[in-house]
């Protein structure tokens, strides 16, 4: 079974100061300094392939140079190939899940085809859990979101557990389909590679890919079904404390009552 995986590497926001969220040109916050880690929904995906055992894996991320750690990590762990598109300056893909699922798309049909496309639901930039199913839209696949587990079911099937309306579901289904992952609990972190499998890796290298590769051009995907940031601000959020005082436990408990809670509780 082949099945792609595509991962994001994105800014450790935790790393930002108040003086950093500052937007310049093009309502761009600068994170250059802040290191990256990958999205941890597409890190769940990732480790989930995984436990697949023989599926032929491959990764795939639409970035710069910062994504060849993670590339280079998921060699060692056992993926047959990985690839980047390198975007230019110029195209801002942030809010723009309609260009991410072209390239895709575009890769499945013209350079390697897939049975199972497999990403994580949504990303810190946007978060508009709009790729999958675009993607699936594309290509005229089925897509399950939500997903937390992936087992062979054995003849080319999958079962797949998912999180939907509150409650778990157990869907056996057959490929090609596109997945969506959620909070993966079982996988959410990714494995470490050992130092033998880093070695063994060390002379595998990154499949680069252009648009043009794709029968897709930057102009065009740019253009279409991009949201043009207008504004960039940070949510401040602020909370309050209220003292009770008291001379003992009682009292205190009596004055939270009468003052706070009673009108609340109805009584």
């Amino acid at each position: 079974m082949r099945i792609l995986v595509a991962v994001k590497t994105v800014a450790d926001f935790g790393m930002l100061a108040e003086k950093d969220w500052t937007p310049g040109e093009a309502w761009r916050v600068d994170v250059s300094f802040a290191k990256s880690v990958l999205n941890c929904f597409d890190e769940s995906a990732a480790e989930l392939a995984l436990t697949l055992g023989e599926a032929q894996l491959t990764a795939l991320t639409v970035g710069g140079s910062q994504a060849d750690f993670y590339l280079k990590q998921l060699l060692a762990l056992g993926y047959q190939d990985v690839v980047r598109i390198a975007a230019p300056e110029w195209v801002d893909l942030r809010f723009n899940p309609q260009a991410i699922a072209r390239l895709i798309a575009g890769y499945h049909r013209h350079v390697a085809p897939q049975d199972v496309l497999l990403l994580g639901e949504q990303s810190p930039e946007g978060h508009n859990m709009q790729t999958a199913f675009l993607l699936a839209e594309h290509l005229g696949w089925p897509c399950l979101s939500g997903v937390t587990g992936i087992e062979d079911a054995g003849d080319g099937m999958l079962r797949v557990t998912r999180l939907a309306a509150g409650r778990i579901q157990h869907v056996t289904v057959r490929p090609p389909l596109v997945l969506a992952v959620g909070n993966a609990a079982g996988a959410g972190v990714l494995r470490v590679p050992t130092l033998k499998q880093k070695l063994a890796a060390g002379q595998k290298g990154i499949t680069a890919c252009t648009p043009e590769m794709l029968q897709l051009s930057w102009d065009t995907l740019a253009g279409e079904g991009a949201a043009q940031l207008r504004h960039l601000a940070r949510r401040r959020s602020q909370r309050a404390g209220i003292r009770i005082e008291g001379a003992d436990a009682q009292e205190k408990a009596c004055r939270l009552y009468h003052e706070h809670l009673k009108e609340r509780l109805g009584r």
